[in-house]
């Protein structure tokens, strides 16, 4: 059944990459210390906190005392928000009822890692389940209210947060005189933070007491992970002890690639280039790395796609042009032009605890899949997440412009941010496919259009999973551009807000192409304007199937 509730919210203004808002400047100030964000139902109590919080000398943004008779509500909130340095979410099962959706969209810009100087508090009032969107979020028990309990929100709200720098971009170079593709890593750029051989062992860049850490084949031991890679034989596996390794690989043999599991083997790139290459002479190997870190990688120069003689940076920590299995692992702090995380022109398969996470790019903050002449482009994605990555433009957990991407069960695509469109997946001009069995997408916003998931002209299967609590001004849950195909038979698109100065169109859908409805369920989405569970555009928009509203 299809069914269609909307919700008043408050009003926000959006805000981009890099802390800033629509109009570039930079908050660094605050009028408030702290911003207590609660149901009306658990008032006795926050009153009383907000005067404790008052008497210890913060500046606290409570609504009893900052809303005037006459004042506009919303907008009030909204300016309260903008004004204020951390946000206290006081959590019960009352605050987790009919308006959760208006308290957690509040959330939002406190929970922006682009945001610099801001902090986001949950505060457990009574007993509830958190939902999934803060359970990466330490909490601060207050339920009995204890001189303890008190002391550490405190503590939360006086501690002077660290501004977080956005990631500085790197521009499209062009191709070398000899037209070739140019590769080659570039080891310690001056202008950057160079890579130190650690002086100590049991910090985060530890290695082994023989001063590097070990590297095995059997029982043959090499300095470097390279060595191994050069002398082993096809198929064999390579055993990385723990430690942090300083090195940029390049794969052209079949091999298993082994840590002591993620943050404590660790494959630092040193901001030299990508951190691995894989299968860049040899695109039919198959590679599996398992329980490391990949880190600090910055790119290679690749020649993208086959019309465009231009070089571009791309994948800061992964190129991929085999056949690639993670497993266990972590990709992280990485930045490119394109692909951030991870570039792929092979097979692709992300699977058991995989995380792509806190990496940033032009386009594909998370992942980059890239098609043409001799590439596969296939993505699979099983039990991983690629969490909190950033996109200047275009898809900033992912950016498709190639064949396919399965998304599977136990997969979660959340906490993205992009600076145009495709906050969890964009998928670029052509009939490329997404095909979505499982899984959530969930908690992603973009400036633009396409909270969740932006297809423009592309064929989208959601046959399972669900798509939630995504922003954006125009299709929070899905933008359905011109030419695309979506077929929903079984997914839940639900708690998605459309909303930009008042103009929000299609919560749930905003629908420009052809949109099939098969089964599944659309509800409790808003847009501000219009269509809060589907906007469908009266000129090209075109809706089959079964459905009911």
């Amino acid at each position: 059944r299809w069914r269609r509730k909307s919700f008043v919210v408050c009003p926000q203004t959006a805000i981009m990459p890099g802390g800033r808002n629509e109009e570039g400047t930079m908050a660094d100030s605050f009028t408030y210390d702290v911003f207590l964000s609660h149901n009306w139902r658990d008032k006795p109590r926050v009153t009383r906190l907000a005067e404790r919080l008052k008497e210890a000398g913060l500046r606290v943004w409570f609504d009893d005392w900052a809303i005037k008779p006459g004042d506009d509500i919303y907008l009030a909130i909204e300016h309260g928000l903008e004004a204020a340095r951390v946000q206290v979410l006081c959590l019960s099962p009352e605050a987790l009822g009919s308006e959760w959706v208006m308290l957690e969209r509040s959330t939002a810009l406190f929970r922006d890692p682009t945001n610099a100087g801001r902090r986001f508090v949950p505060l457990l009032l009574d007993d509830c389940t958190l939902p999934d969107t803060l359970r990466r979020y330490k909490h601060v028990d207050f339920r009995q209210e204890t001189p303890d309990a008190f002391d550490e929100l405190l503590a939360a709200c006086q501690e002077e947060t660290e501004a977080i720098a956005p990631v500085a971009q790197k521009e499209p170079k062009r191709e070398p005189e000899s037209g070739s593709d140019d590769d080659t890593v570039k080891k310690g750029d001056p202008e950057k933070e160079e890579c130190r051989a650690p002086t100590s062992i049991g910090k985060d860049d530890d290695t082994t007491a023989s001063g590097k850490p070990d590297v095995y084949i059997d029982n043959v031991k090499y300095s470097t992970i390279q060595e191994a890679v050069n002398a082993g034989n096809p198929g064999e596996t390579i055993n990385l002890v723990a430690g942090t390794y300083q090195e940029n690989l390049r794969i052209d043999k079949p091999f298993t690639i082994k840590g002591a599991g993620e943050g404590k083997t660790i494959v630092n790139g040193c901001r030299g280039g990508s951190v691995i290459i894989v299968g860049k002479n040899r695109s039919n190997i198959n590679v599996t790395l398992e329980r490391i870190t990949i880190k600090r990688g910055t790119g290679t120069e690749v020649r993208v796609t086959d019309n465009d003689p231009n070089t571009y940076v791309c994948g800061g920590g992964i190129i991929n042009y085999g056949k690639l299995t993670i497993t266990d692992c972590i990709v992280s702090d990485n930045e490119a032009y394109y692909g951030g995380g991870i570039f792929n022109r092979g097979t692709l398969n992300l699977e058991k605890g995989a995380s792509v996470i806190h990496n940033a790019a032009h386009n594909g903050g998370g992942i980059y899949n890239q098609g043409g002449a001799g590439s596969l482009a296939l993505i699979t994605l099983m039990d991983c997440s690629i969490e909190i990555n950033q996109a200047k433009e275009y898809g900033a957990g992912i950016y498709s412009a190639g064949n396919t991407v399965n998304i599977c069960s136990g997969t979660t695509i959340s906490g993205n941010i992009a600076g145009n469109s495709g906050g969890g997946i964009y998928l670029a001009p052509l009939k490329y496919i997404l095909n979505m069995y499982g899984g959530k997408i969930f908690e992603n916003h973009v400036v633009a259009s396409g909270g969740g998931i932006f297809s423009y002209g592309g064929n989208v299967h959601l046959k399972g999973g669900s798509i939630q609590s995504n922003t954006a001004m125009n299709g929070a849950g899905i933008e359905n551009a011109s030419g695309g195909f979506i077929t929903l038979d079984g997914a839940q698109i639900f708690n998605n807000i459309a909303d930009r100065n008042g103009k929000g169109l299609g919560g749930g859908i905003h629908n420009i192409g052809t949109l099939i409805l098969n089964n599944g369920s659309i509800d409790h989405n808003h847009a501000s304007k219009n269509g809060g569970g589907i906007k469908n555009n009266e000129l090209n928009g075109k809706l089959t199937g079964n459905l009911e509203l």
